[in-house]
């Protein structure tokens, strides 16, 4: 048995790409993992994934934007699976656009589900949390929450706040037991690198294998950063030496930015 045996995590996003890693690799580590995203197809995928590894899993599919949806989420995980010990707050979206393109709905959309969304699930299981003690809130950021991008000024200023969430909470439960964590990937061989290299194709002329290079070689590694890298960051936060480690911002992009 793992280290997390009999731990209880939430992964949102988890239906692909990061989640779905995260998920894998808490569960190699015998977690007991609730999986949250819109897809439920998607969700059933990594549930029988999880299962062929021995885990238990919860599928809750939904818009987190829904606030019916995300108010009863974690009420509904610790009835069925016990309290939340580990929170992973991954689900998100990168749209890009120039500045005077981006409307409000658009920026909008960006802050509720990358800040408000993260914001609302830690408020909700940082109460438990304090009760037993101990918790681990690991926020997947990006390196748009380290410095600037150009055509991603709703994406950029989102991931700058979740950022600021994280090093608030941090302090803020520091004495508590509750370690608060980022993580900052660069691009990642995901649907969102597939998307945003389309965006680039549509609006700069090149080709599409063309953009994807672009993106492929943009950071100091050369090419886009593996799943599986993200998701042994994430553990770094959630192993059994972890205490002390909080606050902490990691880049998992070639560089230190």
């Amino acid at each position: 048995m793992g280290y997390l045996a009999g731990h209880v995590a939430v992964v949102t996003g988890a239906g692909r790409g990061l989640g779905r890693a995260i998920a894998q690799a808490l569960a190699q580590e015998g977690a007991t993992i609730a999986l949250v995203a819109r897809s439920r197809v998607e969700l059933e995928s990594v549930r029988d994934e999880l299962t062929s590894l021995g885990a238990k899993s919860l599928v809750l599919a939904g818009d987190l934007v829904d606030s019916t949806f995300r108010e009863s989420l974690i009420s509904q995980i610790e009835a069925q699976l016990g309290p939340v010990d580990i929170l992973v707050n991954n689900a998100g979206i990168a749209p890009s656009a120039p500045l005077e393109k981006t409307t409000d709905e658009f920026f909008e959309r960006c802050m509720k589900l990358n800040v408000q969304v993260p914001f609302a699930l830690c408020r909700s299981v940082v109460p438990g949390m304090k009760a037993r003690g101990r918790g681990r809130i690991i926020n997947v950021a990006s390196t748009a929450s380290l410095k600037g991008f150009s055509y991603t000024s709703a994406y950029v200023t989102s991931k700058h706040a979740l950022l600021g969430l994280t090093r608030a909470l941090a302090t803020e439960l520091l004495k508590k037991g509750i370690t608060v964590n980022a993580v900052c990937p660069g691009f990642a061989d995901t649907q969102i690198a597939v998307e945003a290299a389309q965006n680039i194709a549509a609006t700069t002329g090149r080709t599409l294998a063309e953009a994807h290079e672009n993106l492929a070689t943009d950071g100091s590694l050369g090419r886009l950063i593996k799943p599986i890298e993200v998701a042994r960051a994430v553990m770094l936060f959630v192993g059994p030496d972890s205490d002390a480690m909080t606050g902490v911002a990691l880049p998992v992009a070639g560089d230190a930015l």
